[in-house]
């Protein structure tokens, strides 16, 4: 069995692995609108 590790993410270390999740979760199998995802606030979002 795998090791599931959770942590807190930093948007300036991980922002490319939280961008693709969100973008494969969201944009491309919920059709939700780039724009609405993608707002500016990440950097001071909890991820």
């Amino acid at each position: 069995m795998k090791r599931i590790r959770i942590r807190k993410a930093s948007w300036p270390a991980d922002r490319m692995a939280l961008e693709t999740v969100r973008c494969e979760v969201f944009v491309q199998e919920q059709n939700v609108p780039r724009s609405l995802k993608f707002d500016g606030l990440d950097s001071s979002a909890l991820h």
